[in-house]
């Protein structure tokens, strides 16, 4: 193996133009040959351009510019591929195994990883009418072809070609991997994480590797070169946390303890510190509110040399952001019950007046008064001024009428009483006897009558007494309902006030389990949980005065 980082800039420069165009000449051959439909020599130029990237010589940047004209020329391979299998010239499966018997492993790899993931993408994802890739009925063994482009990569353990073919792997099969929950040939959600966390372990041993190459003296150039390349590891924590459908629970127990695993076993001072920031930044924050206890578990257990300020206060920041962000739309919430109550008291007194102006009509028709009998005499047209002059007007008609008629009957009485006094005196027997039997049905149809009446009256009394206590047994549920969902924000606006204690604890005892740890760093620390206590309640002091007597 040459030693690439002792070589100069016009060497490197040099050695990566002639790779640029020897792989120009030959995706140029390629694409003529897939263009007159002669794939299978299209193949042929496809394995000749991939052979440079073979090369140790080329330093990981410049290795990384010739992988991008490499992949861009692979682009225009994989839609002929898909062609050829939908018009059936041939069959991608057919394809998959044929490219296995290239001569080199590295060129294998990659045509098999690109027919490969073509042959994934006809059988999703599915479209927006419900249909898959392909419009044939057959079934695509997802699984199978995953699996085995897995171990077939495990044959390049170089750092970094391994870790570009790795690299290239992620790329190819990030938008077909299944997502499904249901056990199949095409493969399911757990077969997807596990496919990616596959991926990340071995990617990570091999950047890790990647220091160990070259002279002693090249030390820092090398790390140099790896924080460059370091976003390739960090690419497949972006393809776990995008992927849909992943319960909480399933990320606590299975996904999470395998990342951290990983973290902590690599002893290597900028992987650890690199992957546990972009952790905390690819993934949500209530996954992290859920798992703060082994991430600070994790977090103590690094080296030495990792900064441990530039992991614990980015995800305090989130947190309070996350924090001050809810805790403002709860309160919004909790300010908008008050008005709510108030329109839902008023709608209902006012379906309270109404029922009981309902209520009260009935009686007003069945027994209407004297003062309302003359008013419904009178035109409706005119003022009340008017109407209560006519009314003195003809009560004063009348009682000159009354007494006009009272002279009258002073006259007549004398003569009427002289001729009815005989007439009585004869018929006093027979009008006792008459007036006995006469009476007492009268009083008896009365009675009846006024029974009638009463029971008529209870019964319109029971039936608007059950109309108001149904209107206020809905204004009730109503009213309980309100007080329900007010009690929603308020135990969540608890829930945000006690979120400060449980994350200080843990904080606390990480930097307590962390001697030496810098006390500049412990105090920027301490810092921002100040700032999480505020974003969670910023009225009582009790949080602040703990932070600062520790």
């Amino acid at each position: 193996m040459s030693h690439v980082f002792s070589s100069s800039r016009d060497e490197q420069a040099k050695l990566l133009d002639d790779s640029l165009q020897a792989v120009k000449v030959q995706a140029f051959q390629m694409k003529r040959c897939v263009d007159n439909e002669r794939l299978l020599d299209g193949l042929k130029h496809c394995s000749t351009m991939l052979n440079e990237l073979r090369t140790s010589s080329l330093t990981p940047k410049n290795y990384y510019e010739l992988y991008l004209a490499t992949f861009d020329a692979l682009q225009y391979l994989i839609g002929a591929l898909r062609a050829a299998h939908v018009t059936g010239r041939h069959h991608l499966a057919d394809l998959y195994e044929l490219v296995q018997y290239a001569g080199n492993i590295v060129p294998r790899l990659y045509l098999m990883i690109t027919i490969g993931s073509a042959y994934m993408s006809l059988a999703g994802p599915p479209s927006a009418d419900g249909a898959h890739g392909s419009d044939s009925d057959e079934a695509i063994p997802v699984r199978e072809v995953m699996m085995d482009m897995l171990e077939m990569t495990r044959g390049v353990q170089h750092p970094t070609r391994g870790l570009f073919l790795r690299y290239y792997l992620s790329q190819m099969t990030k938008d077909y991997l299944p997502l499904d929950g249901i056990d199949g040939p095409e493969g399911n959600l757990d077969d997807s994480t596990h496919f990616i966390l596959t991926n990340f372990v071995e990617m990570n041993k091999l950047w890790v590797r990647l220091q160990h190459q070259g002279l002693s003296r090249d030390k820092e150039r090398r790390e140099a070169e790896r924080r460059d390349l370091r976003t390739l590891v960090g690419s497949n924590l972006l393809r776990l946390a995008s992927l849909t459908g992943v319960p909480r629970v399933t990320y606590e127990s299975d996904i999470l303890p395998r990342l951290l695993s990983q973290v902590v076993s690599c002893r290597d001072t900028l992987a650890q510190e690199y992957l546990m920031e972009a952790l905390v930044q690819a993934f949500s924050d209530e996954w992290h509110l859920a798992t703060v206890g082994q991430l600070m578990e994790a977090i103590s257990g690094l080296g030495p040399k990792v900064s441990i300020k530039t992991i614990v206060i980015p995800l305090v920041d989130r947190i309070s952001a996350y924090a001050a962000r809810r805790r403002e739309e709860l309160e919004k919430a909790h300010a908008a019950e008050p008005e709510e109550q108030s329109d839902d008291s008023n709608d209902a007194a006012s379906d309270a007046g109404l029922s009981v102006k309902s209520d009260a009509a009935p009686e007003s028709i069945d027994a209407p008064s004297e003062k309302d009998q003359t008013r419904d005499t009178l035109p409706c047209g005119k003022p009340e001024s008017v109407q209560s002059e006519a009314e003195d007007s003809n009560a004063g008609d009348i009682l000159n009428e009354v007494t006009e008629n009272e002279n009258v009957d002073e006259v007549t009485a004398g003569v009427a009483n002289a001729s009815l006094d005989d007439a009585v005196s004869d018929n006093n027997n027979e009008s006792d006897k008459d007036g006995s039997n006469i009476a007492p049905e009268k009083d008896a149809g009365s009675d009846v009558a006024s029974e009638k009446d009463a029971d008529s009256d209870i019964a319109s009394e029971n039936e608007a007494i059950d109309d108001v206590a149904s209107e206020n047994g809905a204004n009730s549920d109503a009213a309980s309902e309100v007080e329900i969902k007010a009690e929603a924000p308020r135990s969540e606006l608890d829930g945000l006030a006690s979120l400060f204690g449980s994350f200080w604890e843990h904080v606390s005892n990480l930097i307590e389990a962390r001697p030496d740890l810098p006390l500049h760093d412990a105090v920027a620390i301490c810092a921002s949980m100040l700032r999480l206590s505020l974003a969670c309640n910023p009225q009582p002091l009790e949080p602040v005065d703990s932070v600062l007597v520790f």
